[in-house]
C-alpha cells in the first residue's frame, strides 16, 4: 500500500499557498505536482511578468523559484521585485551547478534559502516547512513583543559595530551561521566571533535572545542584506 499524500506534513503545514518561478514549463510542472501531492496550494509562473500579475491577486506564504534572465544569470530585479511586494515572505531559490558562484548574490537580493537541483521532493518539503515555521515564529514574536514604552527585557542600551548588527539582523531573521557567512562573504569561524562580541556586549546568551534584543531595540524596521 503506497504511504499516505500527506507523510511529510503535519497539519499545520497543508494548504500552505506556495508560489512556483521556473521558465521551464516541463520542470516548473514536476514541481506543481509534487507539491500538490503533499496538499500545498500551488501557484506556477514562468516568468516575471505572470509573476507580478499574480502578486496582485493572491497572498503567498513561501515562493520557490529559479530567478534567472534570458542570459542565464541571476535576475537581481526579478527578485527584488517579488521582496518588495512580499516583504517577509521566504523566498527559496532553485539553483542549477552553474549558479553556485551567484549565492551570495542570491542572498543579497533578499533569498531566504536555496537548494541545488536536481532536489529530492523530501529536501523541498523540508526546506519550505523550515523557511515557514522561522518566519511563523518571527511573526508571532513581533506581535508578543512589548509596545515601545513598555519595559523591555533586554533594556541595556548598546553599541554594536555595523558588521555586528548586521549578524544580529541574520540570526532574528534565522539564518544559520553557514548562511550568515555565505551572505555576508565571511568565514562560518568569523560569524562566531561576531556572535560572541554580541553575547559579551548584549549581556545574552543564545541566539533566540539575540533575535529578541533585536526586535525590542526597533532593529527590525530595516533587516540588513549586507
Amino acid at each position: 500500500m503506497p504511504p499516505p499524500i500527506n507523510q511529510f506534513l503535519s497539519a499545520e503545514f497543508m494548504s500552505l499557498k506556495v508560489l512556483v518561478v521556473e521558465p521551464d514549463a516541463a520542470s516548473l510542472a514536476g514541481i506543481e505536482q509534487l507539491l500538490r501531492r503533499r496538499r500545498f496550494l500551488v501557484f506556477g509562473c514562468e516568468n516575471s511578468y505572470t509573476t507580478s500579475q499574480l502578486l496582485t491577486q493572491q497572498s503567498i506564504d513561501v515562493v520557490v523559484g529559479d530567478f534567472l534572465d534570458d542570459s542565464r544569470l541571476c535576475c537581481d530585479s526579478f527578485i527584488a521585485q517579488i521582496r518588495a511586494t512580499l516583504e517577509w515572505t521566504p523566498i527559496i531559490a532553485l539553483l542549477n551547478s552553474f549558479q553556485a558562484k551567484h549565492k551570495v548574490q542570491y542572498f543579497r537580493n533578499g533569498v531566504t534559502n536555496y537548494i541545488h537541483k536536481p532536489f529530492y521532493t523530501t529536501e523541498l518539503i523540508a526546506q519550505i516547512k523550515s523557511v515557514y515555521q522561522q518566519q511563523l515564529d518571527f511573526r508571532n514574536y513581533l506581535q508578543l513583543k512589548p509596545d515601545h514604552g513598555e519595559e523591555k527585557l533586554f533594556p541595556v542600551e548598546v553599541k554594536l559595530c555595523p558588521r555586528e548588527l548586521s549578524v544580529a539582523g541574520l540570526v532574528a531573521r534565522g539564518l544559520s551561521n553557514a548562511e550568515i557567512a555565505q551572505q555576508l562573504s565571511l568565514s562560518k569561524r568569523t560569524v562566531e566571533s561576531y556572535l560572541q562580541h554580541i553575547f559579551y556586549k548584549c549581556n545574552l546568551r543564545n541566539r533566540t535572545e539575540i533575535t529578541r534584543w533585536f526586535l525590542e531595540h526597533r532593529q527590525d524596521q530595516a533587516l540588513p542584506k549586507t
